[in-house]
């Protein structure tokens, strides 16, 4: 099986990549500009997905496309942008999967479709849709396009909604997170009670791999966690066990942490640090009998070993 993945230099696009051979299958890469030391069949170089015509060379022959590609939460971004990028390209892409016959399309999309940050109840498939941000707005609009499309008969759609990823080489949050704990600053969330749906990396990667070769996938969206949630206090006391370090982490009642926050205009970043936010993953486990290969404990370990022999080089 030819299984391509866009954004292969990417944080999710690397592991995929590295994954994929695992299952017995060829990993190819589509990227804007190449890279090194991937580890795939072939690396295929689009530097304008929109304006580029010519996809036979690279469509052809493909069985499934892994869409990893996408343009996340950026402050200085406009509004057209995720659009752009979220929406027309995954467009563009999946009908040019059509007509060089590819069988499946896999899109990575996000739980920034439901529009929330923190739930007390455990978010189901059923939950309304509700986005909040021209992010969740652009990927909402992504996933409407490709179910009709799948409707139609003509390709193969499987929607993964994944929550917080971390692994190796992580960035955003989570790499700032380690910085911290390696510098041992102290965190305000010994008592802090929250449990939130993460997913490693490699797991992440698995479940991919899987929606794109599993014939019960098709015309499904899943969820895929860890399947073990964690409070935001057990997360940085993993990664800092990782690092051989302390978890350098006090006590400070709820109202304190909230003023402050509410103060810089900071109430929403909050919440995703100490509300819940659980996820259902029962459909992926019934329907292709997926569960995690790596448990959360081994996860963050790697996370940390990851990030600390990386220190003092480019990450």
């Amino acid at each position: 099986m030819n299984i391509l993945v866009t954004g292969a230099n990417g944080f999710v696009g690397q592991a995929l990549c590295a994954h994929i051979p695992r299952h017995g299958f060829n990993a190819y890469g589509l990227l804007r500009k190449k890279q090194e030391n991937l580890t795939i069949k072939k690396q295929f170089i689009v530097e304008d997905f929109l304006k580029h015509s010519d996809w036979e060379p690279i469509l052809k022959g493909m069985d499934a496309v892994i869409h990893a590609a996408g343009l996340a939460h950026v402050k200085s971004r406009p509004d057209k942008d995720y659009y752009e990028i979220n929406t027309e390209i995954t467009k563009k892409l999946a009908l040019e999967c059509v007509k060089f016959n590819v069988k499946r399309f896999v899109y990575i999309s996000s739980l920034a479709v439901y529009g929330v940050s923190s739930s007390q109840d455990v978010v189901a498939l059923s939950t309304p849709l509700n986005p909040k941000t021209p992010y969740g707005h652009s990927k909402l609009s992504a996933e409407k396009f490709l179910q009709n499309l799948h409707e139609t008969g003509t390709l193969e759609i499987v929607i993964v909604r994944p929550p917080l990823v971390y692994g190796p080489r992580v960035s955003g949050n989570v790499l700032t997170l380690l910085k911290s704990i390696q510098k041992g600053i102290p965190f305000p969330f010994a008592g802090t009670k929250n449990k939130r749906s993460m997913v490693f990396v490699q797991n992440l990667a698995d479940a991919l791999v899987l929606c794109a070769s599993h014939p019960k996938a098709k015309g499904h969206t899943f969820f895929v966690s860890d399947n073990h949630p964690l409070s935001i206090g057990e997360f940085i006391q993993g990664l800092a066990e990782g690092m051989g370090k302390k978890a350098n982490l006090f006590y400070l009642p709820e109202f304190f942490l909230k003023t402050p926050f509410k103060l810089i205009g900071k109430s929403e970043y909050l919440k995703k640090i100490t509300g819940s936010l659980q996820l259902d993953i029962s459909s992926i486990q019934k329907t292709l009998g997926w569960k995690p290969l790596v448990s959360v404990e081994e996860g963050l370990r790697e996370t940390a070993r990851s990030f600390q022999s990386l220190i003092g080089h480019p990450l």
